[in-house]
């Protein structure tokens, strides 16, 4: 049996609706990437900074100069806070799409 022209054509319309939600989600994901990737750059930035900053201070204590560890002790705990955050995170997106076996 031959499909009619409005039979071809409400195929069509709905493989278009199709297309537009995935391209749709598409968009989104892209702009989450772009995202996750600026917000990586500046946590990986901050972390080379923090390892300069701890050899210095690693420095002053070899040489006997007195330290203020307030601001070391509250990053700690905000970088464990980070870390959970992320790991978190991270497990969630591993979820949507494991990793292929191999």
């Amino acid at each position: 049996m031959a499909a009619t022209n409005d039979q071809i054509l409400a195929a069509i319309n709905t493989v278009n609706r199709k297309l537009d939600v995935l391209m749709s989600q598409q968009d989104a994901i892209d702009t989450a990437v772009q995202a996750l990737t600026a917000v990586l750059t500046d946590v990986q930035g901050d972390a080379a900074t923090l390892v300069t900053d701890l050899t210095a201070l690693a420095a002053k204590i070899q040489a006997g100069q007195p330290v203020d560890a307030t601001a070391l002790t509250a990053l700690v705990t905000t970088a464990q806070g980070v870390q959970a955050a992320l790991d978190s995170a991270t497990a969630q997106v591993t979820a949507l799409a494991p990793p292929a076996a191999g």
